[in-house]
Order: structure tokens, then C-alpha cells, then sequence
């Protein structure tokens, strides 16, 4: 694939992966392909700026020029159990030197052939229902690679997992992927860390899936810097089981337009799920969010609180639903 190749026009990416993920990826192509760019009428996407949305000036991202130099920029915490450093959707260092045994810490791509089962039953499994379902189904066909955590049952990991995602060249789009899977009364805190190497022009199209186990307790951290020229995409969905705790920050620091989308789904009687946002939008950059929270069972709680500070001529948009299912008893 040239790298010159538009978006729109480029074949599914191909790399290291399962023949099975092969398949999955032409499927995602074909519904990319037939469903329609989104729309003024479409009421997920009211009061957007629709032309944000163009993909034809971008490509898929090409190799980072200076790997080692990104990587001496992922400094963040310090004292973590383990590390992924991404460029332009390739990895550049991976370390998991302090994880307690059983916890893995992947490139998707390996772990799509080492784990298949664990992959197909927990990537990107919940349909897309705020409105990026196109987005998600392109994210889904050029996927190169991305992040795996795995904890298994009653693993407690003391220390935070970091994952850094880095952008680099003008009109280059990159495809971020965190997947977590925690098993039964299993914990970890991971913070994703999105960054642009320069000031140019670039395409995100993120995904993170989040699966709680039985009464595990997840704190995941999301924190973007991207370039003020970056358009950007954050696809959410989230699955929290009986009795365990999502807590989940999206700060948006950075981007020209970014469009978030947070959709927790409580499956288990108990279930708590957490979804907090800090916006400060300068210039005249754009940050459209949306959430679902979904109540299935009973006495399950979910707490959204969004923070936005405006200056300039800079603008915020927020829409959220929240629903009751049918026998979800005491919800609060």
C-alpha cells in the first residue's frame, strides 16, 4: 500500500495476523464502503462540523523517521509494571519486566494468534450505536496493531500499565487499539497516552474495548495531546460484570476536531461503572462527545461527570443517554 493511497480508496491493511482476523478485516471493509458518511439529519450527529469528517486528504501513516528519539519522548511514570511504545502503528518498545505472573501485555497482533480465543470473544464485539459506526468499521479494516492486557482471575497488578500511541507525518492516519480483559476479582490501572510528533495535519481513529470480569476493578486513564491540526476519533464501549468497577478519564488536551464516544454497558447485578472527561478547548478547536450508559441489571450504578472550560472561539458539544432495561431493578 502506497502511502500516498487515500483512506478511501486504500485496500484493508494486511500484517502479522491470523487468517481468521483476515476475514474479519474484508467484512469491515465492505460495511465501511457501503455505509453513508454521516449526515446534518442524523441526530447522532447534531451540531457537529460535519466537514471534520472528510477522510480523502488522508493515508495510512508510513514509518516514524526517528524511532529511538519517540521513544526517549514516552516518558510519563515513573515505577510502572509495563510498557508499550507505538509509532505510527508499529511497535517500538515493549516492557513487562514487573508484571506478576499470568498478566500479559501484547501487541494485538500477537496476541490474535498466541490467544485467539481470548481475541475473538472480547475484540470490538459491542456494535458501535453513537454514530461512528463507519469510523469503527474503517478502525476495524486498517488495524496494523494495538495493545493487549490480560489479567487473570484474582490478579491484583500493583503498579500502572503505560501505552503510548505517536502520530507522525503530514496527512498520516494511525488506527489505536487497546483491548482489557480482566477475569474474576482481577485489577489494574492502565494509562493510554495518544501524542503527536509534530504539528502536522493527522487522522486517529482510536477503539478501546474494556471487559470487567466478576468484581474487578478497572482505572483506565485516557489522555490525548494530539497536534492542534489532528483530527481525532475515540471509540469506548465497555463491559462491567456483577459487582465490579469501571473508572474511566478521558482528558482531551490537545486535536482540531475530536469526536468522542463512550458507551458502558452494566451487565451484572452491582456493576459500577465510572466515565469522567476534562475539556479545556482553546483556539478554535472542536471536542463532540457523546455517551450511553446501559443498565441491565440490577442495583448497578453508573456516575458520568464531564468538565468542559472554553476560550477563544473554541466550541464543546455533549449528548447522553441513559437507559433502564427491562427488569434492571434499582438503578442508579
Amino acid at each position: 500500500m502506497s502511502a500516498s493511497t487515500s483512506l478511501t480508496e486504500a485496500s484493508p491493511s494486511q500484517g502479522n495476523w491470523p487468517e481468521w482476523f483476515h476475514d474479519d478485516r474484508k467484512k469491515a471493509w465492505e460495511l465501511f464502503s457501503t455505509l453513508p458518511s454521516p449526515a446534518r439529519t442524523d441526530e447522532p450527529w447534531r451540531f457537529a462540523n460535519l466537514k471534520a469528517t472528510d477522510l480523502s486528504p488522508f493515508h495510512p501513516a508510513g514509518a516514524v523517521h526517528d524511532a529511538a528519539k519517540l521513544v526517549s519522548r514516552s516518558a510519563g511514570l515513573e515505577g510502572l509494571s509495563g510498557k508499550l511504545v507505538f509509532g505510527n502503528d508499529t511497535l517500538l518498545q515493549s516492557e513487562s519486566g514487573g508484571l506478576p505472573s499470568g498478566v500479559l501485555l501484547l501487541p494485538l497482533e500477537q496476541a490474535a494468534r498466541d490467544h485467539a480465543d481470548l481475541i475473538r470473544a472480547h475484540f470490538m464485539t459491542a456494535e458501535s450505536r453513537l454514530g461512528s459506526r463507519k469510523f469503527a468499521a474503517l478502525h476495524r479494516a486498517q488495524l496494523r496493531t494495538g495493545a493487549f492486557v490480560f489479567v487473570p482471575k484474582g490478579v491484583s497488578v500493583e503498579k500502572p500499565i503505560e501505552i503510548w500511541h505517536w502520530v507522525e507525518g503530514e496527512n498520516a492516519a494511525i488506527f489505536p487499539h487497546t483491548l482489557i480483559v480482566l477475569e474474576e476479582g482481577a485489577s489494574v490501572t492502565v494509562i493510554d497516552r495518544f501524542a503527536s510528533s509534530g504539528d502536522e495535519a493527522t487522522l486517529a481513529v482510536a477503539v478501546n474495548d474494556l471487559t470487567l470480569g466478576r468484581g474487578a476493578q478497572l482505572t483506565y486513564s485516557g489522555i490525548q495531546e494530539w497536534s492542534d491540526k489532528t483530527t481525532a476519533f475515540h471509540i469506548n464501549a465497555t463491559e462491567v460484570s456483577k459487582d465490579a468497577t469501571s473508572t474511566a478519564l478521558q482528558m482531551n488536551l490537545g486535536g482540531s476536531y475530536v469526536r468522542g464516544e463512550s458507551d458502558s454497558h452494566l451487565l451484572g447485578e452491582g456493576s459500577r461503572s465510572v466515565m469522567l472527561s476534562i475539556n479545556p478547548a482553546t483556539g478554535d478547536r472542536e471536542i463532540d462527545q457523546r455517551t450511553f450508559q446501559d443498565h441491565y441489571a440490577p442495583r448497578a450504578t453508573s456516575d458520568l461527570l464531564y468538565h468542559n472550560a472554553l476560550s477563544d472561539t473554541s466550541r464543546t458539544i455533549f449528548a447522553g443517554l441513559i437507559k433502564v432495561e427491562e427488569n434492571a431493578h434499582e438503578t442508579d
